[in-house]
């Protein structure tokens, strides 16, 4: 679909979308029950510790290249779901 230039990122693109479903499918609504409930501050909160892991992630696998960055952020997306089932 993007040509011979974009090969690296076939990959990165693929899981991408596999890990933005189960994001929809469990992130989301989750927060959406937060705030059904009542207690939109857990989200907030889930949000936060998202961020704090994400930040430094990114910086430091960046320095480390492409592929590095590809897969700390696809850990990253699997971190956030993991938090939201655990909650």
């Amino acid at each position: 679909m993007l040509g011979n230039q974009w090969l690296d990122v076939s990959n990165f693109i693929g899981l991408l979308g596999l890990i933005q479903f189960l994001r929809i499918l469990v992130c989301y609504f989750a927060s959406e029950v937060y705030r059904s409930k009542g207690n939109p501050k857990i989200s907030f909160f889930i949000q936060l510790m998202y961020i704090v892991f994400l930040a430094p992630a990114i910086y430091f696998s960046a320095r480390n290249g492409f592929e590095s960055l590809c897969k700390v952020r696809i850990i990253s997306y699997l971190f956030f779901t993991s938090i939201h089932l655990f909650v």
